[in-house]
C-alpha cells in the first residue's frame, strides 16, 4: 500500500517537472521574434524577382552545423535541383512586346540617379512610359549623348538602330520564361533604356519588331519537395535575422539562434536581391530538433499563421501571391515627365520652330 502512494506521488511530480520542462521550452521559443519575409513585387529588373533556379543552386546551399560525417547538403541539393524543371526552344519570331525585365541597366538599383528609375517599375513597357523624353542637345549630353523618346516614328528608328548596336546579340537574342511568375526576363549588358522605349512603342503605337530568340522555360515540379517533407523535414522560409529577447534586444542572424536554441542540424538557401529582408530558405530535420516535437510544432504553425514564417511548398505553388513588396530607395533627383505625352509632343514641335 505504501509503495503504491510512493508511486503515485512520483508519477505526479513527474508529471508536473515534465509539465514545467514543456513550459519552459514555450518561453524559450516564445521569444524569438521572427520578422515577416517580404518579396518584391515584379519588376522590370530582374534582380528584383524570385528567381528558383537560382536561388537552389548547389552551391548555393549552406550547412550551419552538422557533423561533418553527417552534412547531408549534397543529397539534399538534388531534391531542390530537381523541383526546378528547364527546356530550351528556338523562337525565330520572337515578339520583342514580350519582354517584361532585363538583366543589366544603369538604370536599375540605388545607385542610379538623374533618370526614372527601371527598378520602380513592374515591366518595360510601363518604365518607357515613365521616362522623360529628350528634346534638345543640352538633354542629349545629360542621358549620355543618345536621344532618348518613344514619341514618333523617328524615335522607333533609333531606338531600334541603338538596340541593335549596344546589349543585345544581334545574332539572337537570350530570353528566359519564368512560369511561376508568367515573366519573360532578356539578358542583356546595355541599352536598357533604348530597349524600354521600344517596347512601349510596340505596345501602344502598333510597331512591331521580331527577333530570333533561345528560349529557356522554367517550370517548378512540387514532388521531390513534397517528398523531402513526408521524410520529416520542415523546410520554410523567414527573414534572416531575428531577435531572441531572452539573451538581447539586439537582432541577430536567424540561423545562430536556430543552432542554439532549436536545432543542431540546419541547411539553408539565401534568397539574394528578391527579398528586402534577406529571405532564406532554412532546411531541418525533425530527428535534429532538440526540443520536444510537440512544442516545436505548435510554435511554428503559429508562426505561420501570422505570417512570420512561410512554409517552402505554399510560395512554390503561388510564388506571385508572395512578392507583394514595392522597391524603394532614396532619392536624389527626378525627372517627371507627362505619362500621356501630349506636353511632350506640343513641346517638341515648339522646339522645331
Amino acid at each position: 500500500m505504501f509503495q503504491k502512494i510512493l508511486n503515485n506521488m512520483l508519477d505526479r511530480y513527474s508529471a508536473k517537472r515534465f509539465k514545467k520542462m514543456d513550459e519552459w521550452f514555450s518561453i524559450q521559443l516564445n521569444s524569438i521574434q521572427l520578422t515577416p519575409p517580404l518579396f518584391y513585387k515584379p519588376s522590370a529588373d530582374a534582380e528584383l524577382l524570385v528567381r528558383w533556379e537560382s536561388i537552389f543552386k548547389a552551391n548555393n546551399m549552406r550547412c550551419v552545423n552538422s557533423a561533418p560525417f553527417k552534412n547531408r547538403s549534397k543529397y539534399l541539393s538534388d531534391f531542390f535541383a530537381d523541383s526546378v524543371i528547364d527546356s530550351t526552344v528556338v523562337d525565330d519570331e520572337f515578339n520583342w512586346g514580350n519582354i517584361d525585365s532585363l538583366t543589366a541597366s544603369k538604370g536599375f538599383g540605388q545607385n542610379h540617379s538623374g533618370m526614372i528609375n527601371g527598378s520602380w517599375f513592374p515591366d518595360l513597357n510601363s518604365w518607357g512610359a515613365a521616362m522623360y523624353p529628350t528634346h534638345n542637345e543640352t538633354e542629349y549630353i545629360s542621358y549620355g549623348h543618345h536621344k532618348l523618346a518613344a514619341l514618333s516614328a523617328d524615335d522607333w528608328e533609333n531606338n531600334l538602330r541603338h538596340i541593335q548596336m549596344e546589349g543585345f546579340d544581334d545574332a539572337f537574342i537570350r530570353v528566359v520564361q519564368y512560369q511561376w511568375l508568367c515573366r519573360n526576363v532578356c539578358l542583356n549588358s546595355g541599352g536598357s533604356h533604348h530597349a524600354a522605349m521600344l517596347v512601349h512603342q510596340i505596345k501602344n503605337y502598333g510597331y512591331s519588331y521580331t527577333q530570333r530568340a533561345l528560349v529557356t522555360k522554367y517550370s517548378l515540379d512540387i514532388a521531390p519537395i513534397e517528398k523531402l517533407i513526408s521524410g520529416g523535414y520542415f523546410i520554410f522560409i523567414t527573414s534572416s535575422s531575428a531577435f531572441d529577447l531572452s539573451q538581447s534586444l539586439i537582432s541577430e542572424p536567424f540561423e545562430f539562434i536556430l543552432n542554439n536554441r532549436i536545432a543542431n542540424e540546419i541547411y539553408c538557401y539565401p534568397m539574394n536581391g528578391c527579398s528586402s529582408n534577406g529571405a532564406t530558405v532554412y532546411i531541418m530535420h525533425r530527428d535534429a530538433i532538440q526540443i520536444p516535437i510537440d512544442i516545436f510544432e505548435s510554435w511554428y504553425q503559429g508562426q505561420v499563421d501570422v505570417g512570420r514564417i512561410i512554409p517552402l511548398l505554399s510560395m512554390l505553388k503561388d510564388t506571385l501571391a508572395f512578392c507583394t513588396h514595392p522597391y524603394l530607395h532614396e532619392l536624389s533627383q527626378i525627372h517627371l515627365g507627362d505619362p500621356f505625352r501630349r506636353s511632350d509632343k506640343a513641346l517638341r514641335h515648339f522646339l522645331k520652330g
